[in-house]
């Protein structure tokens, strides 16, 4: 092999693989100091944007969690208004009761008025006060409220809470059917609703006796005809009015208007016409802030109203009972999910510490190794000066 000093190949040679050697120590001192195997762009482009992607579904996942666990805990902070708004109608219900019977005096009904009254103005201020985040929870300004449950956009569950004051708390609009006579063999009655336009929504609805009947047992098996009908008992319900006993009411299940617009009624005498029905006619909703028990009909009407309100209550408070255990099995979901994730860009993006400590280890000795090596090239110049003494 020539011996020649322009040109130092073994040097050169040196140099490169001190290099690479130096590059690999580096990038194995960059990840066992960071933790992660990719800290660049350079390191794994596809595995880089794959970590991204994987780091915002955890970080939405993460904070979908807490969403979650706030609104359990506005959830759950309006069922606390509700469950003693609860404990007041039972309350009122029983005052009710009492002022019913006729053992009582005017003046110990207007005593237990006077407490009446007080629960009424308590329920209000129960509905106004309750509050979570300065948000008002049972007036009824929560109307479809949004709660983001997932890491992407429109991954949200909506929660509607009723207006649970005595204004509003089981108030519902209603119409009235009259039966007004008793009824004999052959006699029927037709009731159709027209909710929308000029033509009802269905065909009219027929219960027909079979034997004679007095006016409250035809409005009993009326109702019930039309509570049968498929149609009809989707949207509607009806019932017979607890006090007259003869008054068939029309509602609609979730307490919206309704009007006697909307009813057609038509009385179908038998041969002898003995069957009569006032035609259909609006009637105020029952009001627990109007309710009374002066009297033994106000207090009649009371417990009814008072029944309607605690069904409501009861719909209410199942509402957001299952809304709470939707929450949590969402938590869970989402709990699992992230940790499932979390796993998986760890492996994408984590360092193998053990694989790591060997690089760095061998690098080192390279490192020695490639400097003990280049010196010995570049001192091999010096040998080829020998031969010019």
């Amino acid at each position: 092999m020539a011996m020649v000093i322009s040109t130092n190949t073994a040097s050169i040679s040196a140099q490169r693989h001190l290099h690479e050697s130096r590059k690999d120590l580096d990038v194995a001192m960059e990840r066992l100091s960071s933790g992660q195997r990719i800290n660049s762009a350079a390191d794994d482009s596809a595995g880089l944007a794959i970590r991204g992607k994987m780091t915002s579904q955890i970080k939405g996942l993460d904070q979908a969690v807490r969403n979650a666990n706030d609104a359990i805990s506005m959830a759950q902070s309006a069922e606390g208004g509700i469950e003693e708004s609860t404990q007041i109608l039972q309350r009122m219900r029983t005052l009710a009761m009492q002022a019913s019977n006729d053992t009582n005096t005017a003046s110990d009904r207007a005593n237990l008025n006077d407490e009446l009254t007080d629960l009424q103005a308590e329920l209000t201020r129960i509905a106004e006060t309750a509050t979570f985040n300065n948000q008002n929870l049972l007036e009824g300004t929560m109307t479809g409220s949004t709660f983001q449950i997932g890491h992407k956009a429109g991954e949200t569950i909506a929660l509607t809470i009723a207006d649970m004051s005595a204004d509003s708390i089981g108030s519902q609009n209603r119409i009235v059917v009259d039966v007004t006579s008793a009824a004999i063999s052959g006699d029927a009655l037709n009731i159709s609703l027209d909710t929308t336009d000029d033509t009802y929504d269905f065909a009219a609805i027929t219960y027909t006796t079979s034997s004679a009947e007095t006016k409250s047992e035809f409005a009993k098996n009326t109702a019930a005809a039309l509570n049968q009908n498929d149609t009809f008992s989707t949207n509607y319900t009806a019932s017979v009015d607890p006090i007259t006993s003869s008054e068939i009411i029309i509602q609609r299940h979730d307490g919206s208007s309704i009007t006697k617009a909307e009813v057609g009624v038509t009385a179908v005498a038998a041969a002898s016409g003995t069957i009569t029905a006032a035609a259909a006619d609006d009637k105020d909703p029952l009001l627990i802030s109007a309710t009374s028990v002066t009297t033994r009909s106000k207090a009649q009407e009371a417990v009814v109203a008072i029944d309607n309100a605690l069904a409501e209550v009861s719909r209410e408070r199942a509402n957001l009972g299952a809304f709470q255990n939707r929450l949590e099995h969402a938590v869970s979901n989402m709990m699992n999910m992230s940790a499932n994730t979390a796993d998986a860009r760890s492996v994408v993006a984590d360092a193998d510490y053990a694989q790591e400590s060997s690089s760095l280890a061998k690098n080192q000795i390279l490192q020695q190794a490639g400097t003990a090596m280049l010196a010995q090239a570049n001192a091999q110049s010096q040998t080829v000066l020998s031969l010019l003494k």
